[in-house]
């Protein structure tokens, strides 16, 4: 009997001990599967296959976010960009307020939500569901569109980003030999609930459908743009293929998130 509750005694402890750590990735390391947990409390189901920590970066103050990047590569060229952007508290500053909401202009500016200060994505949609005094308390953001004008690491960073990490990612590229690629269909989400914050940010390279696309063109000027993409019926199936995912990925998530359960980007393996 004291040897059956000692060996339960070491199993918690080693339960405890794995799920404080889960969240500790560093640069180099290889994950796959379900990993986290993240800040406060998330869990990331990846889409299929073995993924690289490219770049991580973090900051103190306010809501202590992180940048955590993913990439899968063919030989030389990226296959797959995963960016998890994720907060470690609800600080009383710098994006979360004691009044119990996350604050707009942190996070709903220049982002996910706002399209991009209205870049006329191919798809986008805010449903904000619950605000207190027009702080974000509940809701979701999605946004698919494709860059084109991929020159180096940072051209993917965002405003609010850790710029170390994608300073990271830039070294990693370089280290090993990689090539961005021409083009790069995003598909963007942001979930809220009172308590927690994730963004996701992920990109496939739409060569490995075989679709090859013009680089350094300007966004609006892009094939894949929705003004132009009709006259591009290979281009305007993938989109619409990769609108379709996204939008079911999000609705499952939005039935997990609230409730604690992983988010579940699984789905993304149709799209490569």
């Amino acid at each position: 009997m004291k040897k059956l509750l000692s060996l339960l005694i070491v199993g918690v402890i080693l339960a405890i001990t794995n799920i404080s750590f889960a969240a500790e990735l560093y640069p180099g390391q290889v994950v796959s599967g379900e990993i986290g947990k993240f800040g406060l409390q998330t869990l990331i189901n990846l889409p299929k296959g073995d993924w690289t920590v490219a770049g991580i970066a973090k900051k103190n103050g306010g809501v202590r976010p992180v940048d955590l990047i993913l990439l899968q590569h063919s030989e030389n060229k990226i296959k797959a960009y995963l960016h998890i952007r994720y907060v470690r508290s609800t600080g009383k500053t710098q994006g979360y307020d004691p009044a119990a909401g996350w604050v707009p202009a942190e996070h709903n500016e220049n982002n996910i939500c706002d399209d991009y200060y209205d870049q006329k994505s191919n798809y986008h949609n805010e449903t904000i569901e619950k605000r207190r005094q027009n702080l974000i308390q509940e809701g979701s953001c999605v946004a698919v569109y494709v860059l084109n004008n991929i020159g180096n690491a940072m051209d993917l960073a965002l405003e609010n980003s850790n710029d170390e990490a994608f300073k990271m990612l830039g070294s990693y590229v370089k280290k090993n030999n990689l090539s961005y690629p021409n083009a790069l269909l995003s598909i963007d989400h942001a979930y809220f609930t009172e308590k927690n914050l994730v963004q996701i940010y992920f990109g496939v390279n739409p060569e490995f459908k075989g679709i090859e696309s013009r680089s350094e063109i300007y966004f609006k000027d892009s094939d894949w743009h929705k003004y132009q993409i009709d006259e591009h019926p290979e281009k305007n199936s993938f989109m619409s293929e990769a609108i379709f995912i996204g939008k079911d990925v999000l609705r499952g998530n939005l039935k997990r998130f609230p409730i604690g359960k992983s988010l579940d980007f699984y789905d993304y393996n149709n799209l490569y």
